[in-house]
């Protein structure tokens, strides 16, 4: 007989080596192109993107081609040190951008959007709100000029 963690150990390298195998033969299908696509996006926002801050966010953005916009909210452990302040930031910048996303929505104009939290201390809804509605108001101009 096999001791349990001898069969875990191969079970987890079986497991381990097909999603290998099927990341390899997939790389081109649909599937697995969300995921590859993914970093690549990220990459592209942050490089070939526009920024501007809103106080106490920084926005990055690219036009997209999409039927909706794509939204990344990142909250830096450098700067909030609590793991569960930044889990109460990001849905706080969460719940603002839904609040307000019919702003974009309204404009026709789909984005790649990211929004990272830039300030030491945790601020509370009404400047996050505030500061996404100035956000979103300043992405539905900025095209139009």
């Amino acid at each position: 007989a096999i001791p349990y963690f001898v069969k875990h150990r191969l079970f987890r390298m079986k497991r381990r080596l097909m999603l290998i195998v099927v990341s390899q033969v997939h790389v081109g299908a649909k599937a697995n192109v969300t995921a590859v696509r993914f970093h690549f996006t990220i990459n592209q926002l942050y490089q070939r993107g526009k920024k501007f801050v809103v106080w106490p966010m920084r926005i990055s953005y690219l036009p997209s081609t999409d039927v909706t916009s794509q939204v990344l909210i990142w909250a830096p452990k450098a700067l909030i040190h609590n793991a569960v302040d930044r889990n109460k930031l990001r849905r706080l910048m969460r719940e603002a951008y839904r609040l307000n996303k019919h702003l974009l929505v309204d404009s026709g104009k789909c984005y790649q959007l990211a929004f990272n939290y830039i300030d030491k201390e945790v601020q509370d809804f009404r400047l996050i709100n505030r500061a996404m509605q100035k956000t979103l108001k300043r992405l539905v101009t900025l095209e139009e000029k």
